[in-house]
């Protein structure tokens, strides 16, 4: 048995203006999650079609789940500290619950946690994914903005006492590429910025250097009648030999 499997389940359905089995309505978040997930399904009934397999985990370790929800293959795991935030401080806390929904069931619905795998670096490819995500949530905003007159999944935002929120948002990335190839763009960025992070330590440590009036420190002399004994070398692989 897994981590997982180990976790509070529970239930929701959209019957009878919405119910859900597993949770207390006495928590704050609770209501205007169903909430949520009731406009997910009017506004985008393919992602209510994901959801209808999936089983649904309560998940309050944010080093497993994340600080507010997370999915995998077949499993929504949902941390209720993350919701209870958006509860107290969105402003507008059904539609950033529904944000966090349709963000994690296109996830599912298009197969991440199993296409993510074959990325070397997953973090980087986790964010790939977000960004399209996110740039599709962001499309769908506009469009019922100009049909509806408003933004029913506006991106969560938050700035309280576990710090301040925002979600991946870069659609010029996003426009007109796969998560591929996002995902080789964020690589090489990464690269970029290590490598200019190496250039400003070297840039610093040579004006401490300078600082310290530049003069070389003196080396110690060798004890052995003029001779410095040789270090053994690294090997490949960095493992010193015996």
């Amino acid at each position: 048995m897994s981590f997982i499997d180990t976790l509070p389940s529970f239930t929701w359905s959209s019957a009878n203006g919405g119910e859900v089995k597993g949770l207390s309505t006495t928590d704050a978040w609770v209501t205007p999650w169903l909430q949520s997930m009731l406009r997910m399904k009017l506004l985008t009934p393919h992602r209510y079609f994901h959801s209808i397999q999936t089983k649904f985990k309560l998940c309050p370790h944010e080093e497993i789940c994340g600080g507010f929800a997370a999915v995998n293959a077949t499993t929504y795991l949902l941390n209720p500290i993350g919701f209870s935030r958006i509860e107290r401080g969105a402003k507008d806390v059904v539609g950033q619950m529904g944000m966090v929904n349709c963000h994690e069931f296109d996830h599912i619905g298009l197969l991440h946690p199993y296409r993510l795998e074959s990325f070397a670096n997953h973090d980087i490819a986790n964010r790939a994914a977000d960004t399209k995500i996110n740039a599709n949530i962001d499309e769908d905003n506009k469009r019922f903005k100009a049909e509806l007159g408003y933004v029913p999944f506006p991106f969560l935002e938050l700035d309280d006492e576990y710090g301040q929120m925002r979600v991946i948002h870069e659609p010029e990335l996003a426009k007109g590429r796969h998560v591929p190839e996002i995902y080789q763009i964020l690589v090489k960025r990464e690269m970029e910025d290590q490598h200019k992070q190496q250039q400003q330590q070297q840039q610093q440590q040579q004006q401490q250097q300078q600082g310290d009036g530049g003069q070389p420190q003196p080396q110690p002399q060798p004890q052995d009648g003029g001779q410095q004994q040789q270090q053994p070398q690294p090997q490949a692989g960095g493992q010193p030999t015996e």
